[in-house]
């Protein structure tokens, strides 16, 4: 019975005390963890979609490789995103260019009023992300 049920068994009104936070989100099938910025939440959803476009099999090796490649969580994701670009470039080199546009276009729709100036000639995935978490913490 979990926390929702137990309260909807009570023929009182609930306390403060006794109410969950809604703000959890699920990771895995067993672990919980609390949800942090709206950033990293657009930003780990965006990753997973990316991620799962590429199929469940192959998203799971990638998980697996940043983890074991580099000790990077899928949850760390968004405050680490130097290793993230670097493990990504390290896993599939040029390609790597093509899932960093990708994340960078599907962070635009779900943020279009979101705008990056950079003062360096060239896009940089991780600046664009540093930017974004910026303008949303």
């Amino acid at each position: 019975m979990n926390s929702t049920t137990q309260i909807h068994n009570q023929k009182t009104a609930p306390s403060a005390s006794q109410i969950v936070p809604a703000c959890i989100m699920l990771v895995g099938a067993r672990e919980r963890r609390p949800c942090r910025s709206s950033f990293d939440l657009m930003l780990l959803e965006t990753v997973d979609s990316v991620f799962s476009a590429l199929g469940s099999p192959c998203k799971e090796a990638i998980y697996a490789a940043l983890e074991t490649g580099y000790g990077l969580k899928r949850t760390a994701i968004p405050r680490n995103v130097k290793t993230f670009a670097k493990a990504l470039e390290d896993i599939f080199e040029d390609a790597s260019l093509l899932l960093e546009a990708k994340i960078i276009q599907m962070l635009h729709r779900k943020a279009n009023a979101f705008k990056f100036h950079s003062k360096k000639r060239d896009l940089s995935f991780v600046d664009y992300l540093e930017s974004m978490r910026r303008t949303f913490n």
